[in-house]
């Protein structure tokens, strides 16, 4: 499709892509001491994502922390 002009958002100027990502995904159910850590780490990660996405949506905006 090198012939499509690109699309991109009005708002952000980021380009868009012609379909929407795929995601695929296991789910595994795993108990006792080992699923606790792993509850624990996921809990983690997941946080510290959202951390980053806020922070880049802030730095998009001009909303920057540093003061």
């Amino acid at each position: 499709m090198a012939d499509s002009p690109e699309r991109r958002d009005e708002h952000t100027g980021h380009l868009l892509p012609d379909e929407p990502p795929r995601l695929l995904f296991e789910v595994k159910i795993l108990g006792g001491a080992e699923g606790e850590r792993l509850r624990i780490e996921q809990t983690r990660v997941i946080r510290e994502v959202m951390e980053w996405v806020i922070a880049q949506r802030r730095s998009e905006l001009g909303q920057s922390n540093a003061a």
